[in-house]
């Protein structure tokens, strides 16, 4: 048979008073049987009631329980808070109803039968939620999320430990305590429970014992889903004695030898109970039993089959309260034994026990106030707060016990060790780098366990509230590792302070995976915490001073890494306790500028800037805590923030925006994650400098000058929108607000049109080829006009959402229309004159230009939005033309002769080609080459078969050259000039909106009449006009006015340049050198690769530009210069060549050679060439 316990040679502890089985006076088995039953019989009823909970566990734990609360666990039911009494935490919290029963069966008064059954009901004053909470009597700390209450209970422990160290004597066990921790496989399987598992073993917490409900079983099925490991070995190696007890279920003498074991062990125990999930039930050993209440049938044979009346709920007989009846009186006898030891104490150690009585009372042992510096004692020079919060907590730590500081493993960093510091550690334990200590040490090495750390403190802090203020120290963006403890402390209210250092993209060269962007969004929008951000020493010392004023409020003390300015004359420690005050007042004030932190700095060089430079005055409010701040009256938030004034109110600081809105009307803010840079590197790559941030807050003053400072308000402003490069050149080019988009959204909002583009991609196959090229002109137009009516009509009603749905909508269309125009325009044109035709279709991509511009710059002085809408409205005129055009005009004879519709074609021919005589050789020569060629390449109906644009040489020579064309027309550096336009403008001294409207108008004017007085084919030339004038447009950008009209002067002749020689053969060329099989597929396939470098353009060269600014043009110099090398071998001309003639070409073994020769056609009136020759 099995054995029950595993026996261990131990040796017991005096001061642990141990008990064996025989000591105790143990009930016969009858009745252990009949608790058991009538136990679990009332778990399935409270579960049963309000059809739901977590019945299984608790069932299969009853055993351990019947052990633990009547034999082992040393508590008093009378006072469930005496202060010696043993605590127990119970980590799988979802088995609640096991120590609720348990405290109402051994007699916790408040536990009655009544509350018993509020379990999962709606009852506001239920003492029984779902998980055990702190706030109720007799429960030590709030667990739920697995693995929480194992740190817990590690906290209790070492609270114990490290009491007894310092205020134990001998023959006055004062703290002798132990704790008990309940867990489920699932605990086991959490990373915070083995963090605290190994600090516990690693501290040899005899005092701890954990008992392991393992009845394999979790939400999913069996734990050898996930889970095959050696339990037993892994706590062994983790330095803890492992007992087995095999029958958990029914062996309650097994059980209780086990845990009398325990607390005569010199390390800490792992009890390993096996036990069976929902014991008796019809779902036992079974995942069902975890977490739904088992049904009234089933509930009724369970009941049956353990001799229990069916009918009868809730009962509990009287012999088994007899049965815990001696508990409640043995813990009275226990409380009465220990205070008269602690009278004892009094008189033997006086000086102890003036000092142990203050800590059981949850006193400071003297008043920290007088140890906190005074701000005359401070440095004067640039100090990292980190070193700041050293200066202010070291004092503290060194005189008042209460204090335990640690770190995860970052003294160096944190600055939390003081003078003669001890460490807490186990004594026996003698380190290689010769760092020792004992139990009385305050001083505690985490090791590289966060998330450990805190929940620790949790149970640090609530062991006694009061008797020990537990400090954790790491680099902030590591407490997100810490994140789940925190909030645990939160909840339940505990009094904690948590260092937090190297807060900012300040943090330097450890690079984005070190430097918090979004974690003080999460810190800030937390309940019951305080988040603190001092700017300098004394706000540090107010920060530590609203931290030890919070007794049930943890708090994180946010802190930079590098040096910041000392603010003496502004900065005020009573000024933290308010979260926000006025740090430097100006009378005439056009802005508030709110400082926090490590970026107060760049909000006074930014009121310097903006008063010597522009004539503004500016008022500073430091805002170090915003729950704090809501603390305060309305009146008081009234007089620092000054919501009333007809100014603007903008914050500065390097994290998310998140919750600033409620605050202020705009902010200089992250959007993105940080960079791998020197620390001040840093913040200048992401626009933290005065001198960038100055200009931007003009901005925003002059447009309150003239609108009011209510076109702010509901619209914050991110001024920095690192995220919304795309859609800040926009904003840049027409100085107009943007009504809905900021941040993120500017971002989302540029690149939707281009996601509504490569959505549609697939689909303009099958509208072109299936439908017409009419057809598909029809489609892609209507699109616009739908989204450009979404867009407008989202911007009254402020919908996100709806204008992104427009914006898409726009994108979806545009590359179908702009796929279908070029294809009709070439196969509806004469021979004679196609090139012509194609060219002057291609001078009304600048018209709109003209008239975009005109309109912009005609409607700059409308109120509000209305310039903004007014433009939109504008975008539906010419597709709206197209639409109609395109239910009249006659569709392409190519198509229609394809899909079998030769009369119709013949007939359009003659009218248009052939003046009215069917037998013209224009109209002969058409049909005879659509029967010869177009006919068999026309053939192939699969919309969705892309095999044409690959099947051979001359299909694949196509496919290049229009892919070509279409990268190099978006990456010749036109579509990066839009960025640069806006800069280019303020560079050159020209800051006048109406006079950037006009050069804007002059610029389209200009290269429309490029475009018109020549039509040239591709050539070299084209792109070495762009190197040349790119590389001049890059030695000229300086940052001088006269350097910067020059670069402006030669960034328009680049734009000539560019409309001379890729505006009209982005639209044109591909439908020349595509034949007519592969024309739609072909045009898509060229529109994904221009929108694949679209993408690219709006990601990276923003970035770029933003880096090494005109720089950046060098880079355009050496690329013009590569276009030009592969336009000149690899791209053939197509100038004077029908489209017929082009098939011969790509037919050749030198496309570019061919195209270049001189060659000459001949036809009979039938159409049939006679002649093809050199000429």
């Amino acid at each position: 048979m099995t054995p029950s316990l595993e026996v261990l040679d131990i040796d017991p502890k005096p001061t642990l008073n141990p008990y064996s089985v025989n000591s105790i006076k143990n009930e016969d088995g009858d009745k252990n049987d009949l608790v058991l039953k009538v136990f679990r019989c009332l778990i399935a009823d409270l579960c049963e009631q309000f059809k739901g909970g977590h019945p299984g566990g608790a069932m299969g734990m009853a055993a351990i329980g019947v052990a633990l609360w009547k034999y082992v666990m040393r508590f008093s039911p009378r006072n469930p808070s005496y202060f010696n009494r043993d605590r127990f935490v119970l980590s799988n919290g979802h088995t609640c109803l096991f120590q609720y029963t348990f405290m109402h069966l051994v007699g916790y008064d408040n536990m009655t039968l009544d509350q018993l059954k509020s379990y999962h009901s709606k009852r506001v004053d239920s003492l029984c939620p779902g998980h055990p909470e702190i706030e109720h009597e007799g429960i030590e700390v709030t667990t739920g999320p697995l693995g929480q209450g194992v740190a817990n209970a590690v906290g209790l422990a070492m609270a114990s430990k490290h009491l007894a160290a310092i205020y134990n004597q001998p023959g006055f066990p004062v703290v002798d305590n132990m704790t008990w921790c309940m867990i489920g496989d699932a605990c086991l399987q959490e990373g915070v429970a083995l963090e605290a598992i190994s600090l516990a073993g690693h501290w040899k917490l005899n005092n701890l014992a954990i008992i392991y409900d393992n009845n394999q079983i979790t939400c999913d099925g069996s734990v050898d889903l996930a889970n095959t490991e050696d339990v037993n070995g892994k706590m062994r190696a983790s330095g803890w004695n492992v007992i087995d007890v095999f029958d958990g279920v029914f062996d309650v003498n097994g059980i209780l030898e086990a845990l009398i074991t325990s607390r005569a062990s010199d390390k800490p125990t792992f009890v390993n109970v096996r036990t069976i999930i929902g014991v008796g039930s019809a779902v036992a050993n079974n995942a069902k039993a975890h977490g739904a209440a088992f049904g009234s049938e089933a509930v009724a044979n369970m009941k049956k089959s353990f001799g229990m009346d069916p009918e009868a709920h809730f009962v509990i007989p009287d012999t088994v309260y007899e049965y815990f009846h001696e508990v409640r009186s043995r813990g009275a006898r226990y409380e009465a034994n220990w205070n008269s030891l602690v009278a004892s104490y009094a008189k033997s150690h006086p000086q102890l026990a003036r000092e142990f009585n203050l800590r059981v009372r949850g006193k400071m042992l003297d008043d920290w106030s007088k140890y906190i510096p005074s701000k005359e004692s401070f440095p004067t020079g640039p100090t990292p707060s980190r070193k700041s919060a050293g200066i202010v907590c070291n004092p503290l730590a060194q005189n008042l016990k209460n204090f335990m500081v640690g770190t995860a493993d970052l003294s160096p960093s944190v600055n939390m060790i003081w003078k003669d510091k001890v460490d807490f550690q186990n004594p026996e334990l003698k380190t290689a780098c010769g760092i020792n200590g004992d139990y009385s040490g305050r001083y505690i090495h985490w090791g590289i366990r966060e998330h450990a750390m805190a929940s620790i403190s949790n149970g640090l802090a609530a062991f006694n509230r009061g008797t020990i203020l537990p400090i954790t120290s790491t680099f902030f963006i590591f407490y997100i590792y810490a994140a789940a403890g925190i909030r645990m402390g939160a909840l339940q209210g505990l009094h904690q302070i948590h260092i937090a250092t190297h807060d900012s993209i300040g943090t330097g060269e450890d690079g984005p995976t070190h430097q918090p962007i979004a974690l003080p969004s999460l810190y800030r929008s937390m309940p019951n915490l305080l988040y603190i951000r001092p700017c300098d020493t004394e706000e540090v010392a107010g920060a530590f001073i609203a931290a030890l004023n919070a007794t049930s409020t943890p708090s994180i003390i946010s802190l930079s890494r590098q040096n910041l300015p000392q603010y003496p004359a502004h900065t005020s420690r009573d000024g933290v306790q308010l979260g926000a005050y006025v740090f430097s007042e100006q009378t005439g004030a056009e802005v508030t500028l709110i400082g926090v932190g490590a970026e107060m700095v760049f909000a006074v060089e930014t009121r310097d800037i903006l008063a010597k430079e522009y004539g503004i005055k500016a008022r500073i409010v430091s805002f170090p805590c915003q729950r704090l701040f809501d603390q305060q009256s309305r009146e008081y938030q009234q007089e620092v923030l000054q919501y009333r004034a007809d100014r603007p109110i903008v914050v500065i600081e390097a994290f998310a925006i998140n919750g600033w809105e409620r605050y202020a009307d705009a902010g200089v803010s992250m959007s993105s994650f940080g960079k791998s840079l020197p620390g001040g590197t840093a913040y200048e790559h992401f626009g933290f400098d005065g001198k960038v941030i100055a200009p931007k807050v003009k901005a925003l003053v002059e447009e309150v000058r003239k609108e009011g400072v209510r076109c702010l308000r509901g619209n914050f402003r991110d001024l920095n929108g690192t995220m919304g490069y795309g859609f800040e050149h926009y904003k840049a080019s027409s100085s107009r607000p943007e009504p809905l988009f900021s941040g993120i959204w500017a971002g989302i909002a540029t690149n939707m049109y281009t996601i509504g583009g490569v959505c549609a991609l697939p689909f303009i196959g099958p509208a072109i080829d299936t439908w017409g090229r009419g057809v598909g002109m029809l489609i892609g137009s209507a699109s616009v006009v739908l989204g450009t009516v979404i867009m407008r009509t989202a911007i009254n009603r402020s919908s996100v959402g709806q204008f992104e749905g427009g914006r898409f909508l726009v994108g979806w269309g545009v590359p179908i229309a702009c796929a279908a125009g070029p294809m009709y325009v070439v196969e509806v044109s004469h021979p004679a004159y196609r090139g012509i035709v194609g060219a002057f279709y291609n001078t009304w991509w600048f018209t709109g230009s003209i008239l975009a511009s005109g309109v912009t710059r005609a409607t700059h002085s409308l109120p509000g939005h209305q310039s903004w809408m007014t433009t939109l409205w504008f975008q539906i005129a010419f597709p709206g033309l197209v639409c109609l055009g395109a239910l009249f005009l006659p569709e392409s004879p190519r198509w229609l002769h394809v899909n079998g519709k030769s009369e119709q074609a013949r007939a359009m021919l003659t009218r248009f080609h052939g003046e009215g005589n069917p037998d013209s050789v224009w109209v002969t020569f058409q049909m005879q080459e659509y029967e010869e060629y177009l006919e068999l390449d026309g053939s192939d109906k699969r919309w969705w078969d892309y095999r044409a644009l690959f099947k051979n040489k001359n299909t694949w020579n196509r496919l290049f050259c229009n892919c070509a064309i279409q990268a190099m027309g978006q990456e010749a550096g036109n579509s990066v000039l839009s960025y640069f336009q806006a800069a280019a403008f303020e560079t050159a001294g020209i800051t006048d909106e109406f006079t950037q409207h006009n050069l804007t108008l002059g610029n389209a004017c200009a290269n429309n009449s490029s475009l018109r007085s020549s039509a040239p084919r591709l050539s070299t030339k084209s792109a070495a006009g762009h190197c040349s004038s790119a590389l001049i447009f890059a030695s000229s950008g300086q940052t001088n006015v006269a350097a910067g009209t020059a670069t402006l002067a030669f960034q328009f002749i680049f734009g000539a340049v560019y409309s001379i020689g890729f505006t009209p053969l982005q639209a044109l060329y591909p439908v020349e050198v595509l034949s007519f099989e592969m024309r739609a597929k072909g045009m898509a396939f060229g529109s994904l690769v221009m929108n694949v470098v679209s993408i690219f353009n709006n990601y990276i060269w923003p970035v770029v530009l933003k880096r090494i600014a005109w720089k950046s043009f060098i880079i355009f110099c050496i690329w013009c210069f590569c276009q030009a090398v592969i336009t000149y071998f690899f791209i053939p001309e197509t100038k004077n060549r029908t489209l017929e003639e082009l098939d011969i070409i790509f037919d050749s073994d030198s496309p570019v050679k061919t195209s270049l020769e001189k060659r000459t056609v001949g036809v009979t009136a039938r159409g049939d060439v006679v002649e093809y020759g050199d000429e």
